[in-house]
């Protein structure tokens, strides 16, 4: 098959190729960069090649991202809890001096053998060790009895003080921390 020439006649473009003057045909420069299709199968082949390759593009892309490794399971959280100090007495006192990485306390405290009934008084004051500052009341009660409180209050050095008449105490501090425990879990036991 022939391509189309174009007429061209100039004597500075003649005269650049070593030829003479006159009329002759050029073929146009960007024609060397078109594609040539004669057949119209031509045509839906190219497109398919394209298509293919888009597809395995994509192809690809999925088994990669499919057979990639699963994300590791996320190491559970346990509670730990460690006894951070016990103390009793009778009377007014400072105890303590704990120095705490988290600040989160569960206390259990107790007061027993009041004489004479009804005058006894227990008052537990959670304090900064380092400056002496009252930071939490823990416990202000009147009489025997017994109970619970949890605090968070930050990591630092606490002290407590205990004011107390008419009555023996006791109380045990422990300090609660989370750490990652390999195969223990944190979920609800299931009934049979």
């Amino acid at each position: 098959m022939r391509r189309p020439s174009i007429p061209f006649s100039g004597s500075a473009r003649a005269e650049a190729d070593g030829e003479t003057p006159g009329h002759r045909h050029l073929k146009p420069a960007a024609h060397k960069e078109r594609l040539h299709i004669s057949h119209p199968q031509e045509a839906l082949a190219t497109g398919s090649k394209v298509k293919g390759v888009r597809r395995a593009v994509i192809a690809l892309a999925i088994c990669l991202t499919s057979c990639s490794p699963a994300p590791s399971k996320p190491q559970d959280i346990v509670a730990v809890t460690r006894e951070a100090g016990s103390w009793k007495g009778h009377g007014t006192a400072t105890v303590g001096d704990i120095p705490s990485e988290t600040g989160r306390f569960h206390i259990v405290w107790e007061t027993t053998n009041e004489s004479p009934a009804g005058a006894g008084t227990f008052k537990l004051t959670m304090r900064s060790a380092i400056s002496g500052r009252p930071l939490q009341v823990v416990v202000d009660h009147k009489g025997a009895g017994s109970g619970t409180a949890d605090y968070d209050e930050g990591p630092r050095t606490y002290d407590f003080l205990v004011e107390s008449a008419n009555l023996d105490w006791k109380f045990r501090v422990d300090e609660t921390t989370g750490s990652y425990v390999p195969g223990a879990s944190t979920a609800a036991p299931t009934k049979p």
